[in-house]
């Protein structure tokens, strides 16, 4: 592999690693003061699906992070990294590594989370199920329009409309939003 190549994957290493192991041992440490706190008597059982609203926040903090940068006035904005273009490297190829990298430590970031909700009493499925899949369209959603709204803002009301015209779809063949989790569960 090329130096640029090394670099950039070291550099998207650092950052959102650095970022989704952080926002992990968070969600690690909420589930444990749970668990603490179950033990000795003083939560519920029936208390324990808060907990998910928790770390559903912090996936959430988390995608933001990621698609967010700091730029020259220190600022948190959107958009490309400017030096990203001075790279000896390919667009799609200097995209690609960037959102691949950036889709692991979310996948990753996510599937730590869906294994600690996994140990709670009492939490339904379905809301482990939306915080194991919710922050990857949050990611999706956020990068494309950080990355978008400039150039193409007809891109940006695409995303906004495309949940609705989802379940639209869902809608109007007649099925119910309970007989698609189930059928999605199933699948899974």
């Amino acid at each position: 592999m090329k130096s640029p190549y090394r670099a950039l994957i070291w550099e998207q290493a650092r950052t959102g690693g650095a970022i989704c192991l952080l926002l992990a041992a968070l969600s690690c440490l909420s589930v444990s003061i749970l668990h603490l706190l179950h033990s000795i008597g003083q939560v519920s059982a029936a208390d324990a699906g808060g907990v998910s609203i928790i770390v559903l926040g912090y996936s959430v903090l988390g995608v933001a992070l990621l698609v967010l940068r700091q730029d020259m006035r220190g600022q948190l904005t959107g958009g490309f990294e400017p030096r990203w273009f001075r790279l000896p490297v390919s667009l799609p190829i200097l995209f690609g590594i960037v959102l691949i990298s950036r889709y692991a430590f979310v996948a990753l970031l996510t599937a730590v989370q869906t294994l600690l909700l996994l140990t709670l009493p009492r939490v339904p499925l379905e809301d482990i199920l939306f915080v194991a899949f919710f922050p990857v369209y949050v990611y999706t959603f956020l990068q494309a329009a950080s990355w978008s709204c400039k150039r193409a803002p007809v891109f940006l009301f695409s995303l906004i409309l495309l949940p609705f015209a989802v379940g639209l779809g869902f809608r109007s063949v007649g099925l119910a939003p309970e007989l698609i989790t189930g059928i999605f569960t199933q699948t899974i």
